[in-house]
């Protein structure tokens, strides 16, 4: 839905979209795996933990590094782009040609060091806001929660559910929120099963249907549809007059 709604009001591609918003999932999975190694100054490492924290770290070095081969990669890229395009029909091609080079100039800021580091510390600032909310909730629960959780909890606590939620699998990732929290409160932190769904539970809420109804309440100001979504799928976001000057010039070709 992002990717169409900025394709609408920009005019940008929907591949280049999707591409800015993976750099933007590897920056909050980097954050996300720098908040748990922070928090091992004080929280110890279950097994559980550590082994999703070294999955985590080859899983984004790998798609960091080749997000930098891509971007950087120049005449092979295109040489490989042109071996994978050879053996298919000719139409089929050219639009995966014009897909892929779209999905390559979103990724155009990793040539930009300072725009790399201004999106790593908007990703770390705005996770550091998201965590402090983990906290206040935790404060507002009581008992055995608000005794235990403190500022190294609260991020390895942050780090852990949100990593948990970097793969989409269920609406509204419930059960992999729930579990990711459980992790470290009844795992590593020993708080009982029950206080710690229930915290699990409170803080899924408070982040879920706020950004819920907010964008319900942007779909309705956008006039989107599942239509328009169908629609933006299959022109990938090209501006009206541009896909019609194209299908023009098709027509022309055929006569």
């Amino acid at each position: 839905v992002r990717s169409v709604v900025v394709g609408q009001r920009f005019g940008v591609r929907k591949t280049s979209t999707l591409a800015t918003i993976a750099v933007e999932r590897l920056f909050d999975g980097l954050t996300m795996l720098g908040f748990m190694l922070l928090a091992t100054t004080v929280v110890s490492f279950t097994s559980q933990l550590e082994n999703l924290a070294i999955i985590a770290f080859v899983l984004f070095t790998v798609v960091l590094i080749g997000l930098f081969a891509l971007t950087l990669g120049g005449s092979v890229v295109d040489r490989l782009l042109q071996i994978v395009l050879g053996p298919m029909p000719t139409s089929l091609a050219d639009r995966v040609e014009r897909m892929a080079q779209s999905f390559l100039s979103g990724l155009g800021i990793f040539r930009n060091r300072r725009d790399l580091l201004a999106v790593a510390g908007l990703s770390v600032t705005a996770w550091l806001f998201e965590a402090s909310m983990y906290w206040v909730l935790a404060i507002g629960f009581g008992g055995t929660i608000r005794e235990t959780i403190g500022w190294a909890e609260t991020l390895m606590t942050t780090g852990v559910a949100n990593m948990a939620t970097l793969i989409p699998s269920s609406p509204g990732y419930i059960g992999q929120f729930e579990y990711g929290v459980k992790l470290v409160l009844n795992g590593a932190l020993g708080i009982a099963e029950s206080p710690a769904l229930a915290y699990a539970i409170l803080v899924h809420a408070v982040l879920y249907f706020p950004i819920t109804l907010w964008g319900a309440w942007v779909w309705v100001q956008q006039q989107l549809s599942w239509r328009a979504i169908r629609e933006s799928r299959d022109s990938d976001g090209e501006r009206p007059a541009l896909r019609a000057e194209r299908d023009g010039g098709k027509a022309g070709a055929t006569r």
